[in-house]
C-alpha cells in the first residue's frame, strides 16, 4: 500500500492524547511525499499528548520518505515518530529517510520501544524489533514554551526486550535536550550513529547533558559525527558520552562547560 501526495492535518482541539496516523500489524507499507502536520492549539490542555506517526504492533517493511512533518502542538507528551511493538508481535524492516520533522514536543521526536519482559510473558511471546534504518533526514526541534525536552531520540527503554540494528545515518539535527540527545537501552544491540551533523542545546541549569547515553554493554558505534553542544548555563557540565558505547573519529565542539567526556561504564 503506497500513500503519496497526502497531505493530512490535526484541526481537532479535543483535550486528549492525539495520534495523527497508527499503524499496526501491517506490511509492505510506502508512505511518501506526504505532510503530516500537527499545528499549535489542537488542544487547551498541555497536559494532553499527540503523535504524527505510530507504528503500533506487527509492523514489517514499511518506509517513510520525502515527507514533511510537524508537531508544534507543545503538549507535554507524545512526540513526532514511534516505532514500537505494544502486543509483542515482533516488528522489522523500517525505513526513514529524506524527511523533514519540525517539532516542538516534550517527549521524545523518535521513540523505538519493543515490550516489556512482563508484557511479552502475558502475550506468551517475545517481542522483538529489528532492521530500522534513519537516514538523510533533518530534524529542527526549537524549545516549547511550555516545556523543556528531556530526551530527544530513544533507542529501548530498560524493561524492552530486542532492539537490534538501529541505525540514524548522515542526518541533520538542530535541537535542544535536558538530560541527553540519544539513549540506548540496555538490551539494544547492534546500533549505531554514524556521519551525522548534531547541533544540541542544553537547556537545563540544574542537571549535567549527556550527548549519547546508554545503560548496556556496547550497543552501539558512535563514529564520523561532526556534533556541536551549546548550554543556556555555561557553568552546567555537559559530557558526550554516559556508559559504554564506542566512540570513534568524531568531531566535537561546545561552548559550555565540558568537566568530562565519559562517564559511567
Amino acid at each position: 500500500i503506497t500513500f503519496r501526495h497526502i497531505r493530512i492535518l490535526d484541526g481537532q482541539t479535543t483535550d486528549h492524547t492525539r495520534g495523527l496516523v497508527s499503524l499496526q500489524s501491517v506490511r509492505n507499507i510506502d508512505i511518501t511525499y506526504c505532510t503530516l502536520d500537527i499545528p499549535a492549539g489542537i488542544s487547551s490542555n498541555p497536559d494532553y499528548g499527540s503523535c504524527n506517526l505510530s507504528f503500533g504492533n506487527g509492523w514489517h517493511d514499511v518506509s517513510t520518505t520525502h515527507c514533511e512533518i510537524i508537531n508544534e502542538s507543545g503538549l507535554k507528551t507524545g512526540g513526532a515518530i514511534g516505532y514500537n511493538d505494544i502486543y509483542a508481535s515482533g516488528s522489522e524492516n523500517a525505513l526513514f529517510e529524506n524527511n523533514v520533522v519540525r517539532y516542538n514536543v516534550k517527549d521524545e521526536v523518535i521513540a523505538i520501544f519493543s515490550h516489556s519482559r512482563a508484557g511479552s510473558d502475558y502475550f506468551g511471546r517475545d517481542s522483538y524489533i529489528r532492521n530500522i534504518m534513519i537516514r538523510h533526514n533533518e530534524f529542527y526541534g526549537p524549545k516549547s514554551d511550555n516545556w523543556k525536552r528531556d530526551l530527544d531520540f530513544s533507542i529501548g527503554y530498560e524493561d524492552s526486550l530486542e532492539v537490534d540494528n538501529v541505525v540514524y545515518e548522515e542526518n541533520y539535527f538542530e535541537t535542544d535536550a535536558v538530560w541527553a540527545f540519544m539513549s540506548f537501552s540496555k538490551t539494544a544491540t547492534n546500533c549505531a550513529a554514524r556521519g551525522n551533523v548534531i547541533h544540541v542545546n542544553q537547556t537545563s541549569r540544574q542537571t549535567s547533558m549527556s550527548v549519547f547515553t546508554t545503560t548496556g554493554a556496547f550497543p552501539a558505534v558512535i563514529e564520523d559525527n561532526v556534533i556541536e553542544i551549546s548550554s543556556e548555563n555555561e557553568n552546567t557540565p555537559s559530557c558526550i558520552v554516559h556508559g559504554r558505547l564506542q566512540f570513534r573519529n568524531n568531531q566535537v565542539t561546545t561552548n559550555g562547560s565540558m568537566q568530562y567526556l565519559f562517564t559511567g561504564g
